[in-house]
This record gives C-alpha cells, structure tokens and sequence, in this order.
C-alpha cells in the first residue's frame, strides 16, 4: 500500500491527518495483513523534505494503533 505524494505535505506537519488515514485505510481492513506502508514513492524535488517527517508520523500512527511488526 502506499500513501499518495499529495498526501505527504499533510502527513509531514499533522499527525492526526496521518492517524485519521491509518483508521480509514487500514484498520477498516482487519482481514488484510499489511506489511509494508510506502511513504514518498518517487516524490518530486519540492516535497522531499516532507518524506522522513511523513515516515516518521506514519510509524507513530501505526504504533498508537498497536499495528506494529513484532
């Protein structure tokens, strides 16, 4: 799965835009084993300092939701 570059911006700076997606995109699919969330797939020079920020508020999110790998 992956998170679209539009979204990265958002995701960067509001980590409950980030939590509201975890909810909508993945814990509405408790039947689907995700292993790998894509954060800034080929991003565009304009947003990359956006990626790591993003990254590290989508682990956040998935940690808070208790998804995380063991």
């Amino acid at each position: 799965m992956g998170v679209a570059n539009e979204n990265l911006s958002a995701f960067a700076s509001d980590p409950s835009a980030v939590a509201n997606w975890v909810k909508q995109n993945v814990q509405a699919y408790p039947g689907v084993n995700f292993c790998y969330i894509a954060v800034g797939n080929e991003v565009d020079s304009g947003n990359t300092q956006n990626v790591l920020p993003a990254m590290q508020n989508m682990n956040n999110a998935l940690s808070a939701a208790g998804l995380t790998r063991t």
